[in-house]
């Protein structure tokens, strides 16, 4: 290679390019929005990625204004398309917008340009499986992609085309081993649900990454137990859809309380009017530690108290209302043994 050659390919890949932000297309496989794709049944748009940035993001205003005032600051990353163009590979959210400031014709500051942007640029036969690593190196750290997209950038590593393994996969992704194959469990359980249930809305995807390990135990002991689950929590499931939260009242952690009781368990399942706090009190009702779970802390209590040294004991003759909690204390355990001796 001639000194012009390399001085043009150090150029292509690595130094700066001012490319005009109309010959800019916004990224349609953009990890951070691969949430849209179970929103329709179509591609993803271009229409559809600049109304979800100019929209749905609530750090746009800030980022608006900091353009408006100075321009784009740092290069984004772009690759060149089949059209002659470029792609964005990184600064979707600045060049959405430029984007915007152009159409409205708002005038830039003295020195500042809205119609051009520094760029560093990929050549077009960059492979693929580098573009997607490159996009998750650039991308990461900055605003939050969610617990979904980044479930699903893991999965499409892992499977046709790319089918890297898992340990390349971490190394890249600076993330831990048990990460990269809890992402691809989790992805694996929401395509599933997706295929069973039809829903393909990406939030049911928390019932699986913020899954308690009790519950999914329970789901993957057997594939009636994952059925009864995808039912529980579909709303496609008119009649059995129960379990509508992850972590509210009558959601995915007090479902994990009802597991131990066959009795809740069987009415959750069987009758469409048990709810799960319904399946709840009934399993309180069987467990004393579940009804009254300050029990199992008495004998605790009762021991701590008794092991205070003398310096302890000290500190509480200085705290009056220590003094009348505990008192509160005594009357209402002599108050309850009193009870538990009648007959």
């Amino acid at each position: 290679m001639s000194k012009m050659e390399s001085e043009a390919a150090m150029n292509e890949v690595g130094l700066l390019q001012s490319i005009r932000v109309a010959d800019l297309s916004l990224d349609l496989d953009n990890p951070r929005f691969f949430h849209l794709r179970h929103k329709s049944a179509a591609s993803v748009t271009q229409e559809q990625i600049e109304s979800e940035i100019l929209e749905n993001d609530d750090d746009l205003p800030l980022l608006t204004k900091s353009i408006q005032k100075s321009g784009v600051k740092d290069p984004i990353w772009v690759v060149k398309n089949d059209l002659g163009k470029y792609t964005v590979v990184e600064g979707n959210r600045r060049t959405a917008v430029l984007k915007r400031l152009m159409k409205e014709k708002v005038a830039p500051p003295p020195g500042i340009s809205f119609e051009y942007v520094d760029a560093h640029v990929l050549p077009s036969d960059t492979p693929p499986v580098e573009v997607v690593l490159q996009k998750a190196r650039l991308q990461g750290g900055k605003k939050a992609w969610g617990a979904f997209n980044e479930a699903a950038l893991t999965y499409q590593l892992h499977e046709s085309p790319f089918l890297m393994a898992n340990e390349d996969i971490a190394v890249d992704l600076k993330i831990p081993m048990t990460k990269v194959r809890e992402r691809i469990e989790n992805y694996k359980l929401f395509r599933e649900y997706v295929r069973t249930t039809g829903d393909e809305n990406p939030k049911r995807f928390a019932y699986f990454a913020e899954c308690p390990p009790k519950v999914r135990n329970w789901f993957n002991e057997s594939p009636t137990n994952l059925s009864a689950y995808f039912k529980l929590i579909s709303p496609q499931s008119k009649a059995f859809n129960k379990i509508r939260s992850v972590a509210t009242r009558g959601g995915l952690r007090d479902f994990a309380q009802v597991l131990d009781d066959p009795e809740a368990m069987d009415q959750l399942l069987t009758d469409p009017h048990t709810s799960v706090e319904d399946a709840l009190n009934i399993a309180r009702d069987n467990d004393i530690n579940k009804g009254m779970p300050f029990v199992k802390r008495v004998s605790t209590l009762a021991a701590s108290l008794r092991n205070l040294n003398p310096e302890q004991i000290e500190k509480l003759r200085n705290e009056p209302k220590f003094k009348i909690d505990l008192k509160s204390l005594q009357a209402a355990c002599a108050e309850l043994v009193a009870k538990l001796d009648r007959k």
